[in-house]
């Protein structure tokens, strides 16, 4: 089911009207929410966030990314900056383009933050292009972990290992020719985070 029709159906469930939802989300008319309900239109990240407000369900549930349909407890929620609005990176427009899971998930001594995953360097690992990957920003990598990574002011996503005997660190793609990255030393890179979740999209 695409966000489209679980949009639909979650208006459904709720016997509220297109209009009605159109009126919630600032839409000058019905006409937007059904062409979104057809899948003739596509809508923005922050757009899916305030439909999952307004429809009292999560993006996740919008998204594909759990079945779980229940009312939202709000209260019950954290909200996850993205990676850019952490930095200061985005427009004002998209301030509010947070992502809000159960707090359940989420250890209270870290903290959080998402993006997109922006390639499929990582595809043999089941990390796909447009995937949402949420970490924790803990610096301190271990073997086996994969991490978001700066390297000459360039950000990606790798697999970590040290091999105890060199002390000769690899970070690894996952996509069956983008070559390794061998370093000697923690200071030739910058660890950003430690990925702790994918959500696949579908």
């Amino acid at each position: 089911m695409n966000i489209g029709k679980r949009i639909k159906a979650r208006r459904e469930q709720l016997n509220m009207s297109q209009a009605q939802l159109a009126q919630k989300l600032n839409y000058r008319s019905r006409s937007s929410i059904n062409k979104i309900e057809l899948g003739h239109n596509d809508i923005t990240q922050s757009k899916v966030i305030a439909f999952a407000k307004a429809l009292k369900t999560t993006p996740a549930y919008l998204m594909g990314w759990e079945d779980d349909t229940n009312d939202i407890n709000y209260k019950n929620m954290i909200n996850i900056p993205s990676y850019d609005e952490l930095n200061n990176r985005l427009e004002v427009r998209e301030a509010s383009a947070k992502l809000q899971l159960p707090n359940t998930l989420f250890n209270d001594n870290c903290n959080y933050f998402y993006l997109f995953m922006p390639d499929d360097s990582m595809i043999m690992e089941n990390i796909h292009k447009n995937d949402l990957l949420i970490f924790n920003d803990h610096t301190k990598i271990k073997n086996g972990n994969t991490g978001l990574l700066e390297i000459q002011n360039k950000l990606i996503i790798r697999k970590f290992f040290i091999d105890k005997n060199s002390q000769t660190i690899t970070l690894l793609a996952y996509d069956g020719h983008t070559p390794p990255l061998s370093f000697k030393s923690h200071d030739e890179f910058t660890v950003i985070g430690i990925l702790n979740y994918v959500l696949e999209k579908k």
